[in-house]
């Protein structure tokens, strides 16, 4: 199975385990896993996984997880031309929000966009 679905960061466990809400994760740490129009869907809310614009979000929250204060990983999912999932690992410091780190990128030809709507 994906390594995505992980609750480790860096080792760690989730502190308070997994982050279901998208309002419960900072800003800063999600807009990585934003479409191009600046939308995300609720973990397993219907979204947009093709390239036909629709008005649903084509990027949907898959995990997040908060592993320290300012240590988060999270697994999106995103649509489009190409359906995927991407690892994102982001850390703050000093107050600041450092460059996301994207650790994974999966994508899979075989899954079948119309079941994930």
């Amino acid at each position: 199975m994906l390594s995505v679905l992980s609750s480790l960061v860096n080792g760690q466990p989730c502190l308070a385990g997994e982050v279901r809400k998208v309002k419960d994760i900072p800003v800063e740490a999600v807009q990585p896993c934003y479409d191009p129009e600046g939308k995300i869907a609720e973990k397993g809310a219907k979204w947009n996984p093709t390239d036909v614009l629709n008005g649903r979000p084509r990027s949907r929250l898959v995990t997040a997880c908060k592993a320290t204060k300012n240590d988060w990983q999270l697994t999106c999912e995103l649509g489009g031309r190409a359906h995927y999932f991407k690892v994102i690992k982001i850390h703050r410091e000093d107050g600041s929000w450092l460059p996301p780190e994207v650790t994974e990128v999966i994508q899979d030809p075989k899954i079948d966009c119309n079941a994930l709507k």
